[in-house]
């Protein structure tokens, strides 16, 4: 009835968790034995399939090659594109959202420990996570002379629009890299990295995830099994 009204699944879902609860509390009182709606839930219909995952080979050249990029018409773009290498160290190195970008402060750097503090958001958790040498020196540079260019307030690590730097990025690296479609698809690839390499619960961590059930969607075996669908009725993708 509810799916026939165009609800969400997850609308429908929040109503079952009630009444759920609601039998739970008359199992409570004794004037029931079970509880019917235990296990009654409605899937989310589909699933986001991550097509093309990038290797971390494949984006650390990318990072190299982005950094490396030395000839521009103005210098107020030459402070931009140093800005813009931080932020794609930070979103290969570190797996850092938009979200968490927002909220960066300088503070948050500690370049003597090698460290980021990376802040919570509505979606997740914070988390203290190492950085690469590669970031080091340009961190150092940015903090020190770069960021000033850019007319920041007090403590912001990114001034400007950071949907909008965000936007010229994605385009940016793909002139070098066209197979990059947008910074979920970094982020994804970066996860699915971790989990060949580390246990899942690290990397529930490191991901910041609220929940580990964020992290196993990105499980390799599963997507690999999705992408075999994608390939088996869709094989022109």
């Amino acid at each position: 009835y509810l799916k026939e009204k165009k609800l969400k699944p997850q609308t429908i879902n929040i109503r079952l968790n009630s009444i759920t609860k609601y039998y739970d509390y008359e199992k409570e009182q004794g004037t029931r034995e079970d509880n019917p709606a235990r296990r009654l839930r409605i899937r989310k219909e589909g699933r986001r399939i991550i097509k093309d995952i990038i290797s971390i080979e494949q984006l650390e050249t990318i990072y190299r090659q982005y950094s490396q990029r030395d000839k521009f018409k103005e210098e107020k773009h030459k402070f931009a594109h140093r800005r813009n290498i931080i932020i794609l160290g930070l979103m290969i190195y570190q797996g850092i959202n938009i979200g968490e970008l927002l909220k960066l402060e300088t503070k948050d750097i500690n370049l003597e420990e090698g460290s980021i503090y990376i802040p919570s958001t509505t979606k997740s958790n914070s988390r203290t996570m190492k950085l690469q040498s590669s970031q080091i020196i340009p961190l150092h540079n940015y903090l020190s002379a770069i960021r000033k260019q850019l007319q920041p307030k007090e403590n912001e690590f990114i001034p400007g629009d950071v949907y909008n730097i965000i936007s010229w990025l994605i385009k940016d690296l793909q002139h070098i890299a066209p197979q990059i479609k947008n910074t979920y698809h970094i982020r994804a690839s970066v996860i699915m990295y971790w989990l060949k390499h580390n246990k899942i619960r690290q990397v529930q961590y490191m991901a910041g995830h609220k929940h580990i059930s964020s992290t196993e969607k990105y499980r390799e075996e599963d997507l690999e099994g999705l992408q075999k669908q994608l390939n088996k009725y869709h094989p022109f993708n």
